[in-house]
């Protein structure tokens, strides 16, 4: 999956030809699964009417909105969605630290049924109301969302994911666990590699590496849709 941003709103290569084939390729079932709207402060400017708008203009069936640890523009994006003739995905970009004192790392949840959106409902909630009482990053434990994943896939993130940093930090080997350990907290087929590519010089060998991994599991190749910039309005820590 590839998407790209600019001037705050998911555009497609230049020039009017461009646009018409882009468009063309997406038709189908191609859709944006890691987006972030006005709602991720300092890290998105797009218009939750405006992406829905382009969305279709584009020819997606659905998208979905990623926010970082909120969902406040939920209800306004499944208006949008809805105006705009494509199904909505409700989701969320969430702090989740594998052990109570360790980092927190970015962990992409979606929600695929009902059951999904009322356990990613918790998990957000959970994770400002631990944030508040420890006064620091919203955040919730690994064996939290394994004890609410039913209803959710999973999705590794970006280089800030705990798979990313495993494998850049420690190597293959040690992203090989700690994928299984990715895995085993969703239900089966729950949960899938994301591959992002915004031209940063370690992506190269890390995406070379998540390729190596994913194997039978599965792949998502993704350029997260964030802010307005000139190249493609896109960090490399998601």
């Amino acid at each position: 999956m590839r998407s790209d941003a600019r001037d705050g709103k998911m555009s497609s290569p230049r020039g009017s030809s461009g646009r018409s084939r882009y468009a063309r390729r997406m038709r189908g079932d191609f859709v944006h699964l890691h987006v972030h709207s006005e709602y991720s402060m300092l890290d998105s400017s797009l218009r939750l009417r405006q992406m829905t708008q382009r969305a279709a203009e584009l020819g997606m069936p659905a998208l979905a909105l990623t926010d970082h640890n909120n969902m406040f523009g939920t209800l306004q994006f499944v208006k949008a969605c809805e105006d705009a003739g494509i199904k909505a995905i409700v989701g969320c970009e969430l702090n989740v630290r594998l052990e109570t004192q360790g980092p927190a790392r970015h962990l992409l949840l979606l929600a695929a049924a009902q059951e999904g959106y009322r356990n990613l409902v918790h998990l957000v909630s959970q994770a400002w109301i631990r944030g508040s009482e420890s006064k620091s990053t919203p955040s919730v434990d690994l064996e939290m969302v394994a004890a609410h994943h039913q209803g959710l896939v999973g999705l590794s993130a970006c280089m800030g994911g705990s798979l990313a940093q495993e494998v850049l930090v420690q190597g293959e080997d040690a992203g090989r666990k700690m994928l299984d350990r990715l895995r085993s907290t969703f239900a089966e087929g729950h949960f899938f590699i994301e591959l992002q590519d915004q031209g940063f010089a370690e992506q190269k060998a890390l995406n070379a590496a998540l390729v190596a991994l994913a194997g039978e599991f599965g792949l998502l190749q993704a350029r997260r849709v964030t802010l307005g910039a000139q190249d493609s309005g896109e960090e490399g820590a998601g």
